[in-house]
């Protein structure tokens, strides 16, 4: 019940600003359409743009006034992208010659219909989207410890990433906003920070996370935190403690795309591993059941392995539910999940009335 409660307050903060003529104050609502989202993060001419420092002169020099280490490198770049090298007075109007190396301390800033793609050392790829400032702190990758300590700051605008997988245990990878810190313990998700409806001055951050073991430690800067697992989305105003995450589904998948269609090849080739091997391997040896169970135990959501299922045809799906249901996920989550891959409630509910009362051995084949 307090989930579901702080749930629907999570709805209702993100549908008050999608709503142009909402205030934070304005009447409660409990419901998000996908639409909500999309438009949130893809209508760029909403956004304010960056400002840049009026002693930034344009330079045709990438390697003018270079300061820190180098993090990683610019990979593609569309439209009007600048680069300000801390410490120095010029900033650098990228073109078409790349890659460009990038540095601890670079300010990046991407103008109206423009966007900037970084392949970062420790082979993560970040893009940032139309009208956002991003500002590289450090990111130090010990690939022989396997040690990573990646730290940025997203001060306005869109950004996702697909972050690598590291060993080692000391392993930070965090995006700070001016009202948020996203630490990734997954792979794939999207943060954006844009202005408060009549609030100009108070931003607000959005997260949203994208399959496989997408997940994110949401922390608020007044305070708290919640874990934001593979496609869901959660929020955090300025001054406020951060919502508890609501799943998206599919829709979050739809999101992610629209802000970095490029970064999904490797989005989906970082997911399969290594919860999908599990999973065909546990199946083999032992039963659809157990293969379910295992992935849950791993963190991977119903929808996730649903979907996963659906890849080897509809004729794969209908036995999944069963084992869903089997592993002890709730009715409710079941039809949730089915819906993600195009299943009616009835078709759903249907599968589900063939599951046999007690899942033991003589339930482990369907």
């Amino acid at each position: 019940m307090i989930r579901q409660i702080a749930g629907n307050l999570l709805l209702c903060c993100l549908l008050l600003i999608f709503s142009p003529a909402a205030g934070w104050s304005a009447a409660a609502v409990t419901s998000l359409s996908e639409q909500d989202l999309l438009d949130f993060f893809g209508k760029e001419a909403a956004w304010p743009e960056p400002e840049l420092s009026s002693a930034a002169q344009p330079s045709d020099d990438p390697k003018r006034d270079e300061r820190g280490a180098q993090v990683g490198k610019v990979q593609s770049v569309q439209g009007a992208v600048l680069i300000i090298h801390e410490g120095g007075a010029d900033s650098v109007r990228l073109d078409k010659s790349l890659p460009v190396p990038v540095f601890s301390g670079d300010t990046l800033i991407t103008e109206k219909n423009s966007r900037v793609t970084l392949l970062m050392q420790d082979k993560s790829l970040l893009t940032l989207a139309a009208q956002s400032k991003l500002v590289l702190d450090k990111a130090i990758f010990k690939p022989e410890t396997g040690r990573r300590d990646t730290r940025m700051q997203l001060l306005l605008g869109r950004l996702r990433a697909v972050v690598s997988k590291v060993t080692g245990e000391d392993n930070a990878f965090i995006i700070q906003t001016p009202t948020a810190a996203a630490g990734v313990r997954g792979t794939d998700f999207a943060v954006a920070v844009a202005p408060a409806p009549r609030q100009p001055a108070s931003l607000l951050t959005i997260l949203i996370t994208g399959g496989g073991a997408s997940t994110v430690e949401l922390n608020a800067a007044a305070g708290g935190s919640v874990l934001v697992g593979p496609l869901s989305a959660a929020g955090v105003p300025a001054d406020a403690p951060a919502f508890l995450p609501v799943a998206l589904g599919q829709a979050a998948r739809s999101i992610l795309s629209g802000i970095a269609p490029e970064l999904d090849t490797a989005s989906d080739a970082d997911a399969a591993a290594p919860w999908q091997e599990d999973f065909l391997r546990a199946e083999k040896d032992c039963s659809l059941v157990w293969a379910a169970k295992k992935a849950r135990a791993a963190g991977v959501a119903p929808a996730e392995i649903l979907a996963f299922a659906a890849k080897g045809g509809r004729t794969r799906i209908l036995p999944c539910l069963k084992a869903l249901s089997c592993s002890g996920i709730d009715k409710k989550r079941v039809l949730k999940a089915a819906e993600t891959v195009g299943l009616s409630d009835k078709e759903t509910l249907h599968a589900l009335e063939r599951v046999v009362t007690r899942c033991g051995p003589s339930a482990r084949r369907y």
